[in-house]
C-alpha cells in the first residue's frame, strides 16, 4: 500500500471535524471542507470533501499541502468524481489558503467564494 508523498497529518489543514470556510460577504452560504487521510479507493493520496454551503454542490478529491506546518500556504487539490463551480474533474489546482487572513476562520482561494 502506497502512502502520500506528504503525510496528511503534517498539514495544519488536516483534522477530523473539518472546517466551515470564510464565505462570500452578505451571503448565508457556509461552505465546508474536511481534509483527511487517504480513502479506500485512492490509498496513495490524502482525501478531501467539500460542500459549497446550503448543499449547492459537493466535491471529493485528493489534496497535498504544498507548505505543511504553515498557517498560510498553497494546497494542491484534484477533484475526482464531481467538480463544483469552475473546477474540472481530474484537473489539479493550486489554491492559496490562510488561517490568518480572517481571524478564526479558514479562507481558501475560490472555495471561500463558492467557486
Amino acid at each position: 500500500m502506497a502512502t502520500p508523498d506528504v503525510a496528511c497529518d503534517q498539514s495544519l489543514l488536516y483534522r477530523d471535524s473539518g472546517y466551515t470556510l470564510a464565505s462570500p460577504p452578505g451571503t448565508t452560504e457556509a461552505p465546508t471542507v474536511i481534509f483527511s487521510d487517504p480513502d479506500g479507493q485512492r490509498p496513495d493520496e490524502c482525501h478531501y470533501a467539500r460542500n459549497q454551503g446550503n448543499e449547492f454542490c459537493t466535491e471529493e478529491g485528493g489534496w497535498v499541502d504544498l507548505n505543511p506546518g504553515t498557517k498560510d500556504g498553497m494546497v494542491l487539490v484534484t477533484p475526482h468524481a464531481h467538480a463544483c463551480g469552475g473546477f474540472v474533474v481530474e484537473s489539479s489546482y493550486s489554491l492559496t489558503y490562510s488561517f490568518t487572513k480572517i481571524q478564526g476562520i479558514l479562507w481558501i482561494e475560490n472555495w471561500s467564494n463558492n467557486q
